[in-house]
């Protein structure tokens, strides 16, 4: 809701997690009230613990429901291959491997734009104009080598 009249922001000061919000006297009693603050940078991935609260010298709110952060849930790997290939280290390094990752976008993805995938270091993707060889598939390759002995595989998921 609207704010009386005199009751004004003379500061706001973030530190971390916590925004010391300096605010005029004359904030009445039941009524709602209504503020917008900016958040310098969201976390990676919403909060195991998502809770927010206000509250001045007196009072302080119950711990209410933060928002969901629209973060990709449910996103796993799994390799064609998880050994290296015995011999020269050379081959070994360049051992090309298949791997599935799957995962849910939190919102309806409505406009085009790039897929970044980032994996740990050592490991290098085909490099080149679209020489990144991708099968886009509702089944699953890895699963079906399983399923007639030609592969071994691990889960892991984040």
């Amino acid at each position: 809701g609207a704010w009386e009249e005199g009751v004004s922001v003379s500061a706001c000061r973030g530190e971390g997690p916590n925004a010391d919000i300096e605010v005029g006297a004359g904030l009445k009693r039941n009524k709602p009230y209504l503020f917008s603050i900016r958040v310098l940078s969201n976390p990676v991935n919403t909060p195991e613990r998502n809770m927010w609260a206000v509250e001045t010298l007196t009072e302080s709110s119950v711990p209410f429901d933060g928002f969901p952060l629209w973060t990709f849930t449910q996103a796993s790997i799994s390799p064609m291959v998880t050994a290296a290939m015995p011999g020269d280290v050379q081959q070994a390094a360049t051992t090309p491997n298949l791997v599935n990752i799957t995962f849910r976008p939190h919102s309806q993805v409505n406009s085009a734009g790039v897929l970044m995938v980032t994996a740990p270091s050592g490991f290098t993707f085909v490099s080149g104009d679209f020489a990144c060889p991708m099968l886009i598939e509702e089944s699953d390759p890895i699963q079906e080598a399983l399923a007639l002995g030609l592969a071994e595989t691990q889960v892991f998921t984040s």
